[in-house]
């Protein structure tokens, strides 16, 4: 989240805040944002603390048919980028008993998709019908 200050001398700026929040800037005064302005007197003054959208990769490989179990760091976590897969994977959130898969099928022909997690999941369930590969991404929200 870069920082930036008010550089005018009499003009009021106004930014979204570290806290996703409008807030208008005193001249003088400085703030951590979510995002990159370039406005006329408002300065960056650091590029940290870096925003890392990604919390976790979880790579998980199969030698045959199978059942893998991932545990996400988050529960609260934005979503879960399904990508980089060889073979054919169902993928389901918290048991294989919840039914039908999230994706069904999903096989390297397939591109990326996001499943959102939101509270919704602590886990993620993965059954390989074969040998293969799978990539997932924890995403965090803001």
């Amino acid at each position: 989240m870069p920082i930036y200050k008010n550089d005018s001398a009499t003009e009021r700026i106004e930014v979204l805040n570290g806290n996703n929040r409008r807030q208008t800037l005193a001249p003088g005064e400085q703030t951590e944002t979510l995002q990159y302005y370039d406005i006329t007197d408002l300065t960056k003054v650091s590029d940290l603390p870096y925003i890392n959208p990604v919390a976790a990769y979880h790579d998980e490989s199969f030698t045959s048919a199978g059942s893998s179990t991932v545990v996400l760091t988050d529960p609260f976590i934005a979503k879960v980028r399904v990508q980089k897969v060889s073979g054919s994977f169902d993928i389901y959130l918290q048991s294989a008993s919840n039914s039908p898969p999230v994706l069904k099928d999903w096989t390297d022909g397939d591109y990326p998709v996001d499943i959102i997690i939101d509270g919704r999941a602590d886990q993620i369930v993965i059954e390989a019908s074969a040998a293969g590969n799978i990539q997932l991404v924890e995403i965090k929200s803001r």
